[in-house]
């Protein structure tokens, strides 16, 4: 099972703080971590409790794919669609370094290559989904209108109620 990486000195000094009574958000902090990556060296069955959790786990269990090193290679290129050289959505050239946006975890094959930038972008739209996305530009282009008229049109400065009136 693999763990948070840190040096073996703060491994100890985890153990030993704990044991002097230090809490695990104080830990955290003296060392310079994660409360997460103390929490980890701390509980390993917390962790591998969390580890079933993550994609490639659900991925697995889904596709009926096994957890040795040779079954995870496959599932990484399992069903996707060959690698264009460019972003989908952009059109940037890339000979590798693309992210592999798929919307159905029992289904890769359903997916696009694109962009570490675009990937961000992509992912936004799919959580936020297509109306609160249309408010979000309307208001940021009408925004962004009032703020150009104010400095680039006349001298007066927009007040906060205008502004909040704009935004609605």
């Amino acid at each position: 099972m693999n763990r948070r990486k840190i040096s073996e000195t703060k491994a100890l000094a985890i153990q030993r703080m704990n044991e002097l009574g230090f809490r695990v958000v104080d830990i955290a902090k003296i060392l310079g971590v994660s409360r997460l990556t103390v929490h980890d060296h701390l509980h390993p069955d917390c962790y591998a409790v969390r580890l079933k959790r993550t994609r490639d786990y659900n991925r697995r269990t889904v596709l009926g794919i096994g957890t040795t090193r040779e079954d995870s290679i496959a599932l990484k290129h399992l069903g996707k669609r060959p690698y264009p050289g460019a972003c989908e959505v952009c059109r940037k050239a890339k000979e590798k370094g693309l992210h592999y946006h798929h919307w159905d975890d029992s289904n890769p094959s359903i997916g696009i290559w694109i962009c570490a930038r675009c990937h961000r972008l992509v992912e936004l739209l799919d959580n936020l989904g297509s109306k609160r996305l249309a408010e979000l530009l309307a208001t940021y282009l009408q925004l962004k209108a009032s703020v150009t008229e104010t400095v680039h049109g006349s001298t007066k400065p927009l007040d906060s109620k205008s502004v909040s009136k704009s935004a609605s």
